[in-house]
């Protein structure tokens, strides 16, 4: 899933309190930079809603959800 994969709904989408948010935005276990590309890893599964977080955060970064505990923001 990308960030172009998201509804306009999804898109708009706002945490409805800090505990949501945090939960969904930025709790990585481990970041890595792979030669211009974040790599986030989670210990608990991540979904859309951080795909929209992330994509919110990197404006006009391409942000893919790789699988359940990979998010990645293109920053080339």
């Amino acid at each position: 899933m990308t960030d172009e994969d998201l509804t306009d709904e999804q898109r708009s989408w706002q945490p409805a309190d800090s505990v949501e948010a945090v939960a969904q935005w930025p709790n990585a276990s481990k970041v890595e930079n792979w030669s211009g590309v974040l790599v986030f890893y989670a210990p608990e599964e991540w979904d859309w809603r951080s795909v929209a977080l992330a994509a919110r955060t990197y404006p006009g970064r391409r942000v893919e959800l790789a699988d359940a505990g990979q998010l990645t923001v293109d920053l080339r």
